[in-house]
């Protein structure tokens, strides 16, 4: 099993959205300094942790063609995505080493944007599992 999944392939969290069933299931909530969610952590009964937000990971730099990812906007017409990707993250996996230019490294940090749209934080799988180790159940993520 990977880190890093699409949420729409875990049926159990559909059903938890379909019944609003989130605040039941949610066991750490992470928000930007105006209050708006960057992260939630739900426990999907018999699967584990799952971390799920929006992910930006791909889209912050400059605004150049290459950086971004590119999504169908119309017949035979694509678009630059800005709004990011739903990403979930199964907390309780093993960080993913990934080979880069400057050699391997641990493939656990993502950017968020918050549901406000106003800001977008980077978050380490490690810092939530930390928080999660500490019962936290609400908090306000600032840089570091």
């Amino acid at each position: 099993m990977t880190v890093e999944i699409d949420p729409a392939t875990v049926p159990e969290l559909g059903v938890i959205l379909r019944t609003n069933k989130l605040g039941k299931v949610r066991v750490l909530d992470v928000v930007c300094n105006q209050g708006h969610r960057l992260v939630q952590v739900l426990k999907i009964p018999g699967r584990g942790r799952l971390a799920l937000g929006v992910d930006t990971s791909i889209v912050h730099g400059a605004d150049t063609a290459h950086l971004w990812r590119w999504i169908p906007v119309a017949k035979d017409q694509w678009g630059m995505d800005r709004d990011g990707r739903w990403l979930g993250l199964w907390v309780d996996e093993p960080d993913i080493e990934i080979r880069t230019v400057n050699g391997p490294r641990l493939h656990n940090r993502f950017s968020f944007t918050c549901a406000g749209d106003h800001c977008s934080q980077q978050i380490s799988l490690p810092w939530i599992r930390k928080q999660l180790a500490l019962r936290t159940r609400r908090i306000v993520y600032t840089l570091r």
